[in-house]
């Protein structure tokens, strides 16, 4: 498992256990897709989904034989 695809899984993680766990128990206290929801959670999700993106991406790319030197 590359860098890149581990810190986004692991950051995807940690964003999303934490949010369910209070949306879970503190339903009153803590609304779901209200400003600050979004304010707070939504830019993790994107910046944590990218890594996984680019994570897998890379890994793609990197079984295709392609090491990134170009053709000489």
């Amino acid at each position: 498992m590359n860098k890149n695809r581990r810190i986004g899984l692991v950051g995807l993680v940690a964003t999303a256990i934490p949010n369910l766990i209070l949306r879970t128990a503190l339903p009153a206290i803590f609304p779901v897709f209200t400003g600050s929801w979004w304010y707070m959670w939504f830019p993790l999700y994107c910046l944590w989904t990218g890594f996984l993106v680019i994570g897998l991406v890379s890994r793609g790319s990197a079984r295709d034989g392609d090491d990134g030197a170009g053709e000489k």
